[in-house]
């Protein structure tokens, strides 16, 4: 018989997904539609996806940051689980669905930065401990990595891009966990270097291609992640 790839969704929750007007986007490029906030589409593309595929995966969700995390800027905006928002298991996509903030959820469940590395973690620890099998990631994010663990100061905590990601993501497809890398509209532009919670002067777009390289999965040209436009 075959085996049951593992693969853990590692989902960015943080504020900048529904903040008005960023966290809006034309989410079907209709202009004649609503636009909705980039969780709201992440949430529908989760429900279909994880049930059509229910029963030929082991399934888990880790959530960046945590559902508690506070739109502070202090160590809480950085807070994740030390478990998975829904454990590694198969037939597991409506314990998927209900560990989610819903679609039209108010923002205080959708606050804090963005702890990438901490979330690829806690879902390379429950892949290590996944059936025998491909074992897989799949990071989803709108924007650059901060909340660096022991940074000097509060603004590096926020203001800096996060260097230890690529090397988590090369360490874990060292371990035979690839990570497949899916952006939310990143545009190739390099961010200001102003107090705004988003780090400084970094190129999201190209920190993302060099992180899908590090995942071990890479797409061909010259764009290596999945950078979602709809």
């Amino acid at each position: 018989p075959t085996v049951a790839p593992s693969v853990m969704l590692v989902l960015d929750k943080s504020g900048s997904m529904v903040n008005d007007p960023n966290g809006y986007w034309d989410h079907d490029l209709d202009p004649e539609t609503p636009e909705v906030t980039r969780w709201n589409s992440l949430f529908t593309a989760v429900d279909l996806t994880v049930h059509q595929f229910d029963n030929a995966l082991n399934l888990g969700v880790v959530l960046f940051p945590a559902i508690t995390a506070t739109a502070s800027y202090d160590e809480m905006a950085c807070v994740v689980a030390a478990e998975p928002a829904a454990p590694l298991a198969a037939m597991n996509a409506a314990t998927i669905v209900e560990s989610l903030p819903g679609p039209l959820t108010d923002a205080t469940m959708m606050a804090g930065g963005s702890p990438a590395t901490r979330g690829l973690r806690v879902a390379i620890t429950a892949l290590a401990d996944a059936p025998a099998g491909p074992r897989f990631m799949i990071l989803v994010t709108d924007g650059a990595a901060n909340c660096q663990e022991d940074p000097p100061d509060e603004l590096a905590r926020f203001e800096a891009y996060d260097e230890n990601l690529e090397p988590t993501a090369a360490a874990a497809a060292a371990m035979g966990i690839k990570t497949y890398v899916v952006g939310i509209a990143i545009s190739q532009t390099v961010s200001d270097a102003t107090k705004d919670g988003v780090p400084d002067s970094t190129n999201t777009y190209e920190k993302l291609n060099q992180l899908a390289l590090a995942g071990g999965v890479p797409r061909p040209g010259a764009e290596k992640f999945f950078n979602t436009t709809d």
